[in-house]
C-alpha cells in the first residue's frame, strides 16, 4: 500500500459547516467532548468576523476497510446512521464554535461546565470582597 503525502486544502467555512451538519465530517469516538468556554468562543468568532483565518483543521479520510474507527457527530448535531467521509483529528473546538456561529446547533451544556463557571465566579467574588475589606480597613493583616 502506497502512503500518500499530506494535502493542504483551503476550504470555505460555509462548506465545512455544511459538511458537519450533513455528517460528512464527524469525530472519532476517542476525541474529547466540547470544552471551550464563552471567552474562547467569543475569541474565535471575533477573529473570523475580522477576516482572520480560522486555523488548521486536520481530517482523516474515513473508509479504510482494514481500520474502522468508531465515530460520532459533533456535539449538538443530530444524525441518524450517516457514515462520515472524514474524521476530525484537530480542530473540533473551532468547528463546533463555527457550528454555533452559523446557528445550526447548540452543544449540550454539561453540569460540570455550569459548576466550573459558578466556581470561577464565586472565587472572583471572594477575591473582590477580600480586597474591599483590606482597602476599607475592615480587616488588617
Amino acid at each position: 500500500m502506497a502512503i500518500k503525502a499530506p494535502q493542504s486544502n483551503d476550504t470555505e467555512l460555509n462548506e465545512l459547516m455544511n459538511d458537519v451538519k450533513d455528517g460528512k465530517i464527524q469525530l472519532p469516538e476517542f476525541q474529547r467532548s466540547w470544552t471551550w468556554d464563552d471567552n474562547r468562543l467569543r475569541g474565535i468568532l471575533a477573529s473570523i468576523s475580522q477576516g482572520y483565518p480560522m486555523g488548521v483543521i486536520m481530517r482523516l479520510q474515513y473508509g479504510n476497510e482494514d481500520i474502522k474507527f468508531k465515530y460520532r457527530p459533533i456535539e449538538g448535531v443530530k444524525l441518524i446512521d450517516v457514515v462520515p467521509e472524514f474524521l476530525i483529528l484537530d480542530g473540533q473546538q473551532r468547528l463546533t464554535g463555527g457550528n454555533l456561529r452559523t446557528g445550526r446547533s447548540m452543544p449540550p451544556i454539561s453540569l460540570r461546565h455550569v459548576l466550573h463557571r459558578f466556581k470561577q465566579e464565586i472565587v472572583q467574588l471572594i477575591k473582590e470582597l477580600w480586597h474591599w475589606f483590606i482597602e476599607s480597613n475592615v480587616v488588617t493583616l
